[in-house]
């Protein structure tokens, strides 16, 4: 009894520490199931990282594209603009070339005119300053002198005419210088009574010579106003031209300085649209490229997700219901083979692992354990 429990255990534990077929399979499967667990957990962090990437780039991608967006739409408003303001400062310009050759014209008028007016008055002038003088030489004359009527006549003849021509006689005092002058032509140089009217052609000469001294104030006064006049005008169509002048200086560096921003918006504008329509595609086939690795990595996902459920069920079905059934049937195999390599060598005709022994004082046979055969019972 005591070989046949020793042999038992060492069965028994050579069986615990052999590995069954079995457990080989589910050794396999259970790598197996490691294997595709740690390939999902190494895929989903690619997958995270090129999510990120997505992200992050498709949101720079966005953000580039409304900015370029913006920014064409604010190149193309000022572009717009700074065309509508050039337009209507050639207009201006050409409004003040315009503007300007009618101010050189009414300032070559009014200098020419002032001229003229001035060439009348210095004549006029001239002419009365001689009838002044004459006068005043003419009573002085008289005064000093007492000359007679005939040289009285010879000196102040050409002075009456030209008061007479100038209108400056009036009609009493014409009357009495048309008397005198046609008296003074019959006159006999001998008659003692036409020898001297001087105090009546004195006091005559008198007035006509404060006509003459009033009316030369007048037209000095008038020139006066006049010259102020000219000089007024001819000042302020000159400030005209000098601020019309610079007027379309500026104008012109206005339309020189639009020309040139809006080449520059033109071209910022090529460039922006260029740099949008680049940025477009680009996200669209970074969307399209996102989108395909989601769905691939979605498929996969399940695809490992179905292949990890379908291992444990297999793991549960061979570590419960088969690995128990196997195990049964490994321990009696393992006894048979036990029972067979402990039993001893007998007779041909004696039936193993059973045999019967007799004892005529015990009775009957009755069966033994065949690793006990030729012990009594």
């Amino acid at each position: 009894m005591f070989r046949c429990t020793a042999v038992l255990v060492l069965l028994a534990v050579a069986s615990a520490n052999s590995v069954t077929p079995i457990e080989k399979v589910i050794s396999l499967i259970d790598g197996l199931r490691r294997e595709v667990e740690q390939e999902a957990r190494d895929e989903a962090k690619a997958y995270n990282q090129f999510a990120c990437f997505c992200k992050s780039t498709t949101g720079k991608k966005v953000s580039s594209v409304k900015k370029e967006s913006d920014n064409i739409n604010r190149l193309s408003a000022s572009i717009a603009d700074k065309t509508q303001e050039q337009k209507e400062d050639s207009s201006e310009l050409a409004k003040r070339k315009q503007k300007h050759e009618q101010l050189n014209m009414d300032l070559t008028e009014s200098i020419t005119r002032c001229k003229k007016q001035k060439a009348e008055y210095d004549a006029e002038a001239a002419d009365m300053s001689k009838a002044i003088q004459g006068l005043k030489d003419a009573i002085k004359s008289m005064k000093d002198s007492k000359p007679s009527l005939l040289e009285i006549k010879t000196t102040l003849g050409k002075t009456f005419e030209m008061a007479e021509a100038m209108s400056l006689l009036h009609t009493q005092k014409h009357k009495a210088v048309a008397a005198f002058l046609q008296d003074a032509a019959k006159v006999d140089p001998s008659d003692p009574e036409y020898k001297f009217h001087s105090n009546e052609i004195i006091d005559m000469c008198e007035d006509l010579l404060k006509d003459y001294k009033a009316n030369k104030k007048d037209l000095d006064e008038e020139w006066s106003k006049t010259d102020k006049a000219c000089k007024g005008t001819q000042a302020g169509l000159r400030k005209s031209l000098s601020s019309n002048s610079a007027a379309m200086k500026q104008l012109e560096k206005d339309i020189q300085r639009l020309k040139k921003e809006i080449a520059q918006h033109r071209e910022d504008l090529v460039t922006s649209e260029g740099v949008l329509k680049d940025d477009e595609q680009y996200l669209k086939d970074l969307t399209a490229r996102c989108e395909a690795r989601a769905n691939d990595y979605d498929q996969r996902s399940a695809m490992r997700a179905g292949e990890v459920d379908a291992l444990k069920t297999a793991l549960k079905v061979l570590r419960g219901t088969v690995k128990g059934r196997a195990d049964k049937v490994n321990e009696r195999a393992l006894l048979q083979e036990a029972s067979v390599a402990s039993a001893p060598v007998t007779k041909p005709s004696v039936p193993a692992p059973v045999l019967w022994a007799t004892r005529a004082h015990r009775g009957p046979r009755v069966p033994l354990c065949a690793c006990c055969v030729g012990n009594t019972i």
